[in-house]
């Protein structure tokens, strides 16, 4: 794979007259890289291990028997939270907003996607109502922002 800015066509590979197809990512050490080191497949797959774990996670909490707050929390935080996070370093860049500027710069879309993540675990720890905002439901979960946490990883 070439990675490239720019939409360059590449010549078609042929081996013993079969054609080889190229594909948009590869994954390396568990971080998948697209030809144009966008980070959106990464990121995708992420959310999606991250979520398929706080569905199970969320069963654990059922108001009806289920184990209290306190150890849904600290759950989110030893394991959702590294699964969120493996080699953020690498695909994640900091969100910041640089002086006498009115747009972010950094993985803005990233952190979005990502706090969807955060949501969901924290409804499930505070058991509050779906309308909460997220800043709320944080400070009732006893989370920090994921901004924060995001940014603590990667430096």
């Amino acid at each position: 794979m070439n990675f490239t800015p720019d939409a360059i066509e590449h010549p078609t590979l042929k081996l013993q007259g079969q054609e080889v197809i190229r594909k948009t990512c590869y994954k390396l050490l568990g971080v998948l890289l697209d030809k144009h080191l966008r980070w959106k497949e990464q990121t995708a797959a992420a959310l999606s291990k991250t979520i398929q774990w706080i569905n199970v996670f969320k069963r654990l909490g059922r108001v009806g028997g289920g184990i209290s707050s306190r150890f849904l929390r600290q759950l989110y935080l030893a394991v959702a939270i590294p699964k969120l996070t493996y080699a953020l370093d690498v695909w994640y860049t900091p969100v910041r907003l640089p002086e006498g500027k009115k747009r972010r710069v950094g993985s803005v879309q990233a952190l979005k996607t990502l706090m969807k993540a955060q949501r969901v675990a924290a409804l499930a720890i505070s058991g509050a109502m779906r309308t909460t905002e997220n800043n709320t439901l944080d400070i009732h979960a006893g989370l920090p922002p994921l901004k924060f946490t995001l940014d603590f990883i990667c430096h």
